[in-house]
């Protein structure tokens, strides 16, 4: 009888041992998956940055273009009056009327002031829209992402 006691406490030992490896393999495989998950969460959150980060260096871009368009428009639309303005004032000249010729002066003064203006204004009006930009970009992107902020505002510095 001791030897067949001996067997059941040797088979039941064994059958301890068996469950507590299988347990220990059975939480190893959990971590595992666990950390798989965790690692394809992170890939997904990159890639989702990534694709912002492209849609709005996209956004400004346009933002970029439009302003200098629009800039440009500005000038030639500034220009083409003060041609006719010139054209009106020396017609006026030629026909004697003074008096109107001194007020198209100041007017044409005042134009080509507001072209100089304009012509000097567009670096610092791109400058501080960057330099907004690269604020929000700084407070609202996490982590490395925010180095693009940084240099973002470095940009606008620089125009």
């Amino acid at each position: 009888m001791v030897i067949e006691e001996s067997i059941l406490q040797s088979d039941k030992a064994l059958t301890a041992g068996e469950k507590a490896i299988a347990v220990e393999r059975s939480m190893r495989e959990a971590a595992e998956k666990e950390q798989e998950l965790l690692r394809q969460r992170q890939k997904e959150q990159q890639q989702i940055m990534e694709a912002q980060q492209r849609s709005f260096q996209e956004n400004i871009a346009q933002l970029e273009k439009k302003m200098e368009r629009e800039r440009e428009n500005l000038l030639r639309e500034h220009e083409r009056m003060l041609e006719h303005k010139l054209k009106v004032q020396k017609e006026m000249l030629i026909e004697g009327f003074e008096k109107k010729s001194e007020e198209l002066n100041k007017e044409i003064n005042q134009l080509k002031e507001e072209i100089e203006r304009a012509k000097n204004e567009e670096p610092s009006v791109l400058s501080k829209i960057l330099d907004t930009v690269g604020n929000m970009m700084v407070v609202a992107l996490p982590g490395a992402a925010k180095l693009f902020g940084v240099g973002v505002k470095w940009l606008g510095s620089q125009v």
